[in-house]
């Protein structure tokens, strides 16, 4: 019997994979669903993996959840739909270490938390969200782990360039990094995206860990005698997996460079 083709339904799935390249079902359940269709997205997860539209990676450990990315029958249906999607290489999906995969995870969480902001705040629109994995298939020398457009009110215009920080980097390479943004903010950024709006957000797990960032930004701006390029900066710890929208993005979470006020991601 020839496999079917994809419902409505399985569209929706899919779709949710050319923005996001690896997912987990309870992501796909809050990008697409209500949080009670948890047992209906791990049905359809399992039949489009069946039918190899859908490609499942191989745990590490038993704790970890399963995680999806888009299988040969997936990007073939897709592409006929219009979606510019690359080529598919099974070999390359069959395991992925889990520091990549729990940084991606991560960055999923935060994106996928931009997305829903709109849905309990009207004034907020998302005109567009990048993920690295689909940046990087561009020829930029710098490259965000996620890009936000946000409108407020439909005019004003807040870009969010976030910086997913899982504690692995020491503060040489990470005072390298803020060097090379900095830079890029002034001398290329606007030509690439398209807009000179631009809030530089380094997201972190601990508060320890934001401290410490935050030191280190402020090192480095004054080394590099940078101190005006302050406001490019928020530095935040994101509260918990299941990221509140409205937490992260409208509460006063964040730090600024040479400030110890806590401030929002988005100032309405």
């Amino acid at each position: 019997m020839a496999n079917p083709l994809p419902t409505t339904a399985d569209e929706k799935i899919l779709s949710s994979f050319t923005t996001y390249p690896y997912l987990t079902g309870e992501q796909v359940t809050r990008l697409c669903y209500s949080r009670g269709s948890a047992r209906y997205v791990s049905a359809k997860l399992k039949t489009l993996t069946e039918h190899k539209f859908l490609h499942r990676l191989a745990r590490e450990t038993i704790n970890f959840p399963y995680v999806y990315c888009l299988g040969i029958r997936g990007i073939r249906y897709l592409r006929s739909l219009g979606f510019d999607l690359p080529a598919f290489h099974p070999s390359e999906h069959t395991r992925h270490n889990s520091l990549f995969l729990t940084h991606t995870l991560a960055v999923n969480d935060f994106l996928i938390a931009a997305s829903t902001l709109p849905a309990t705040n009207p004034d907020i629109t998302v005109h567009n969200i990048k993920h690295d994995l689909t940046l990087k298939r561009t020829a930029q020398l710098v490259i965000p782990d996620g890009w936000i457009d946000f409108r407020i009110r439909a005019h004003t215009q807040i870009c969010i360039w976030l910086e997913m920080d899982m504690g692995t980097m020491d503060q040489k390479p990470m005072r390298k990094k803020v060097s090379a943004l900095t830079d890029y903010a002034t001398n290329g950024y606007a030509t690439v995206f398209g807009t000179p709006s631009l809030t530089i957000a380094f997201a972190t797990p601990t508060e320890h860990r934001m401290q410490t960032l935050h030191t280190w930004i402020q090192q480095e701006l004054t080394d590099t005698q940078s101190e005006h390029c302050a406001d490019l900066f928020r530095i935040l710890r994101i509260p918990d997996k299941t990221l509140c929208p409205e937490q992260v993005f409208l509460s006063p979470l964040c730090l600024r460079p040479f400030d110890t006020d806590l401030l929002p991601l988005i100032e309405c």
